[in-house]
This record gives C-alpha cells, sequence and structure tokens, in this order.
C-alpha cells in the first residue's frame, strides 16, 4: 500500500495472491515506486505508479538468484542491490544496462550492507566483510565505473557509512579502543 502522509486516497499496489512483494522504495524524481515481487517466478524488481494508475513494469529479469533491497540514487538513474551469491549490482535504470560492482569471498549472503548513496547519486559507499571478518567499508563512483576503493582499514570493523548534506564527507562509525599509556 501507498499512504499519503497528509489527506489523500491509500493506494494498494496491483498484486495477485500468487506472488509475495517486499522491500518498496519510492523512486526519486519520478512518482513511482520499486519493488521486489516474485510475480514472475523468480524474485525482480519492478516498477510501478504510486497513485496505482499503471500497470507494473519489470525493471529486472532473468534472476538466477535470490536479490535482496536494493537502494535507488538520489537523482533516480542508478540501483544498487544485492543478491544471495554475494554479488553487489548495479543498475542503470534508464537502459536497463547492469553491470557487476563487486563479489565478496567472505562471510554469508548479508555481507553487503549499509549501501548508502552521495546526495549528487555519483558514489555509493557499502561496507563489506573482509577474511578475518572485520568490516571495511568501500566507496564506488557510478558515473565512472571504476573499481571500489577502500576507504577504511581491515584492521577494525567499520560501518553505518552517510555521507553529509554537501556530499563532500563520509561519516562513519567504528570500533576502536584506545589505551593510554602511563
Amino acid at each position: 500500500y501507498v499512504v499519503p502522509a497528509k489527506t489523500g486516497r491509500i493506494v494498494r499496489l496491483r498484486q495477485n495472491s500468487d506472488s509475495r512483494t517486499r522491500d518498496l522504495r519510492f523512486l526519486p524524481g519520478t512518482k513511482d515506486v520499486l519493488y521486489l515481487s516474485d510475480r514472475s517466478g523468480e524474485m525482480e524488481f519492478w516498477r510501478e505508479p504510486a497513485d496505482g494508475l499503471g500497470e507494473p513494469v519489470a525493471v529486472t529479469s532473468g534472476g538466477t538468484t535470490m536479490r535482496h533491497d536494493g537502494v535507488p540514487s538520489p537523482d533516480g538513474k542508478f540501483l544498487a542491490h544485492t543478491d544471495r551469491n554475494q554479488v553487489l549490482w548495479m543498475r542503470e535504470l534508464s537502459s536497463g544496462n547492469e553491470w557487476e560492482v563487486a563479489r565478496s569471498m567472505e562471510g554469508n549472503e548479508w555481507d553487503y550492507i549499509d549501501l548508502t548513496w552521495s546526495p549528487d547519486g555519483r558514489w555509493i559507499a557499502y561496507v563489506d566483510t573482509m577474511e578475518n571478518q572485520a568490516k571495511r567499508i568501500f566507496l564506488y563512483d557510478a558515473k565512472q565505473r571504476n573499481a571500489p576503493v577502500a576507504v577504511t582499514t581491515s584492521r577494525l570493523d567499520s560501518y553505518s557509512p552517510a555521507f553529509g548534506p554537501d556530499g563532500k564527507w563520509l561519516y562513519f562509525l567504528s570500533d576502536r579502543t584506545f589505551r593510554s599509556v602511563q
């Protein structure tokens, strides 16, 4: 359902009793929503007008493994999502081009967490688990498509990245111990 913040009508999205729908997000810059649904037989991303006045359109197809929650960029141009094979994917929504950003070799299917976009929609920060089980933050430039760059050490757990309002700073939490020597 889409429920207005103020006055208006409640919209029930189109789905049938044979399918499951989850992880709905509004698509910035549009009047549409994105969500995961297994209406095609596999868990795929779908796009639908938030006002309920249009048919759902498949955004992805041909999934070979379970897709996880997707995060659209603030400008509505890209969709970043993960899957059960520990792959981080990037999709350009206008063209449908999709490519692999990174593949985690450690941990479990929930390794790529804290997907966070910069305000301009160019950079995405994410957390991956390293061989020593420490969590590390990486940055990926969705426009240049260069290899992701680690921005924290693999010696300490770092997580929960968040860009500042102007996009110039990346804030995060990190588990650190300080001991003074006397």
